[in-house]
């Protein structure tokens, strides 16, 4: 289970990520064998911090804004981060701070959709601005070593083949890397379904 420390929320999220191209199948999909958790609205900004990961501020609707920084791994197209989460109780004071101490804003995404729950998963369904519709399953907890951790992976790739995703449609890039290339990344993906 996630743990809280004097830093704050820590966390070892294992999560993979697949383009939709039939956004109503995929509902339908995941409304036979999941279960619905709630609608979200996520606004995340991205903070380039030197000689060290992002910092990410993210707002959901109501809920309190999340400050997040990720140590990832990848592994087989899906990603493992070690994540410090916390409340932050000001999402635009502390981008104001940001920018008055000189920290550059890299980037900002906008993902609009609907969580599912799936024994211990978290699947994601969401339109991300700019680039299209995506499916996200994730597992939090811990994992004592990579063995475990690989059967994770494991557990991921079986639910994604469940839900009728085609491995041409994993995505392993990052948001972050696939907003900053777009026209390239939207290439790619027209290209791979042409394979399929």
């Amino acid at each position: 289970m996630p743990r809280w420390n004097d830093i704050g929320l820590i966390m070892l999220e294992i999560e993979m990520k697949a383009w939709v191209d039939d956004r109503e199948a995929m509902l339908k999909r995941l409304g036979e064998i999941a279960s619905w958790q709630h609608d979200f609205h996520k606004k995340d900004v991205y903070f380039k911090v030197k000689s060290a990961p992002d910092v990410r501020i993210r707002t959901n609707g109501d809920n309190p804004a999340l400050l997040t920084r990720k140590q990832k791994v990848m592994i087989d197209g899906v990603e493992i981060n070690t994540e410090v989460e916390y409340q932050v109780g000001d999402a635009d004071a502390f981008i104001q701070l940001m920018r008055d101490i000189g920290v550059k804003e890299r980037l900002r995404k906008e993902k609009i959709g609907s969580a599912y729950r799936y024994k211990d998963l978290l699947i994601e369904l969401s339109t991300v601005t700019g680039l299209g519709c995506f499916v996200e399953i994730e597992w939090v907890g811990e994992c004592a070593n990579r063995d475990e951790q690989i059967a994770v992976k494991d557990k991921l790739y079986a639910f994604a083949e469940l839900l009728g995703i085609n491995s041409l449609d994993i995505e392993p890039r990052p948001y972050s890397y696939m907003l900053k290339h777009i026209p390239r990344v939207i290439k790619d993906h027209t290209e791979r379904c042409q394979c399929k």
